[in-house]
């Protein structure tokens, strides 16, 4: 519930940010994704993953993709799977980050 006001499941609410709410969770494990951000005023073009400001924009960010990957691809072929690893977080300063697989506790990144 939002306030006064029950949230079916898989339903969401816009809530106002300079406004105090009480909001409460059901028994069955709610979960909540808070979001906040001031407009930025400039033009938004959006096509799958990618948010520029300008087809142009998006176009070339398609075309950077597919010549490089972002940074290219570590691996020999372009397969979705390159057998049996732990997971993973690799940084762009070089450092490798693993979660702790024996139970439900992960690395925190800072």
């Amino acid at each position: 519930a939002i306030g006064d006001e029950s949230l079916a499941p898989g339903n969401g609410a816009v809530i106002r940010s300079d406004v105090p709410v009480k909001v409460v969770g059901g028994a069955d494990g709610s979960e909540a994704m808070v979001l906040q951000g001031v407009p930025i005023g400039e033009p938004i073009a959006s096509h799958g993953p990618f948010v520029m400001n300008t087809k142009a924009e998006l176009q070339q960010a398609f075309s950077d993709y597919q010549a490089s990957g972002f940074g290219g691809w570590p691996w020999a072929t372009n397969d979705p799977t390159h057998g049996q690893s732990d997971r993973f977080a690799k940084y762009a300063d070089g450092r490798t980050e693993t979660p702790n697989l024996g139970g439900v506790t992960y690395n925190q990144c800072g």
